[in-house]
């Protein structure tokens, strides 16, 4: 069984996750350069950046959907050699 309508999604609360499950859909997601605001500037051991993650609701059968896009924004610390993630925002843009 495809899905009959487009199906957006939002934070979280208004999604329609027994209707995706009983089409068998699964979401795609595509991480792309963030071309949003600037990030604030590096301090030393600290440093922001961002991405978007593009989702694509895929049933088994019947015409993939596009759902709201995902910012994601990090701060992130130095630990050692490498990074960290500290702190993580998530917000989905209006659809």
């Amino acid at each position: 069984m495809g899905l009959q309508q487009t199906v957006t999604a939002g934070e979280g609360r208004d999604l329609d996750w027994q209707q995706w499950t009983q089409a068998r859909a699964r979401v795609q997601a595509t991480v792309v350069t963030y071309t949003g605001d600037q990030p604030p500037p590096a301090k030393p051991g600290e440093a922001h950046r961002g991405a978007r993650v593009e989702r694509e609701l895929v049933p088994e059968t019947g015409q993939p959907s596009k759902l709201a896009a995902v910012n994601v924004y990090c701060t992130l610390v130095q630990a050692g050699a490498g990074w960290l993630v500290d702190r993580a925002e998530i917000d989905v843009e209006d659809s």
